[in-house]
């Protein structure tokens, strides 16, 4: 009687940068997978392998995963203060070294990756930004945008080790809220500091579109596209759909106290990155071809549950923006 077959090798993840935001909600996504998917998280400081083991997420740190000077040069480099060349240099390394270079190892043993390259979006007018949408950006992200394109162009080319999926998300909250949690810092700074006034102001248009949705939905997005059988494509993940300035402002002032929001000024600066800047990112597609959807509710319809989370967060010094 033959020996029976080997069992399959078992799928795994490798995420980089899981000790950031939306790292570990990935993290965390690929294990609640049913069946679950082994998390493997890539982090450049060891202080934070604890909290990811304590998550069952294995922890490696860069300097273990190979002796290539490239790769751990890349990993471990940062720039102190932000330039769009070393920006772009730095997504140039990181395709070339770290997703080239561990494609190969992997071929090496027979398996063939499939990278989910996280990338960016971004357009001034009121229309949702669909896969096929002129690509225009904002120069923080562009960078990475454009490396999201030579990643899909590597993957289709003749003898490459890896498949890819481009994924476009858009802005995300929850727990420690992200970069949503400056726009609740600014609420509660504004609401301590202005004393005899009764209305929350923003320097921006109220009709500005921001378009964002939980991390955890966010990160369930990954999971269905690692999952699912396509590759060479690219991917945009929202929430159902958009909230206005004015939406959000509103939940805002009833939440720290002030009326809804009157006051509104097309020009200013300070947090105007935030919320400011209008982003409509239409997600049929990852639906009609995965399934799925979000659940969690809409920033301005769960907000006081949010602030909580996030001042926990900011109190326990858990606010897991870094990566």
């Amino acid at each position: 009687m033959p020996p029976p077959p080997p069992p399959p090798r078992a799928p795994a993840a490798l995420i980089i940068g899981a000790s950031g935001f939306l790292g570990t909600a990935i993290a965390n996504a690929f294990q609640r997978a049913d069946p679950p998917i082994r998390s493997y998280g890539l982090i450049r400081r060891a202080s934070a392998a604890a909290s990811l083991a304590a998550a069952e997420i294995t922890p490696i740190l860069s300097g273990l995963l190979s002796a290539r000077a490239a790769l751990l040069a890349t990993i471990q480099s940062h720039t102190p203060l932000w330039a769009p060349e070393a920006e772009t240099q730095h997504w140039d390394d990181v395709l070339a070294a770290l997703v080239q270079g561990l494609s190969e190892t992997s071929a090496a043993g027979g398996i063939r990756p499939l990278v989910l390259w996280s990338s960016g979006y971004g357009e001034p007018d009121l229309a949702p930004h669909m896969e096929t949408s002129p690509l225009g950006w904002h120069p923080l992200i562009k960078g990475r945008l454009e490396a999201a394109l030579r990643v899909l162009d590597v993957s289709k080319a003749s003898g490459s080790d890896f498949d890819a999926v481009v994924v476009r998300t858009t802005s995300v909250y929850g727990y420690s809220s992200s970069y949503y949690g400056a726009m609740l810092h600014y609420a509660q700074a504004y609401a301590e500091g202005a004393a005899g006034r009764e209305v929350l102001r923003f320097t921006a248009d109220k009709r500005t579109v921001l378009h964002a949705l939980h991390v955890d939905d966010c990160a369930e997005g990954y999971v269905s596209l690692a999952t699912a059988a396509v590759v060479g494509e690219v991917f945009n993940i929202s929430a159902r759909r958009y909230e206005t300035l004015e939406e959000v402002g509103a939940a805002l002032g009833t939440e720290y106290g002030k009326e809804t929001c009157r006051l509104w000024s097309r020009h200013g600066e300070g947090y105007r990155f935030l919320y400011g800047w209008s982003r409509w990112v239409g997600s049929d597609k990852i639906r009609r071809v995965t399934g799925w959807r979000d659940r969690r509710s809409l920033f301005s319809e769960n907000l006081d549950v949010y602030r909580a989370a996030y001042e926990a967060a900011a109190q326990a010094g858990t606010m897991g923006m870094d990566s």
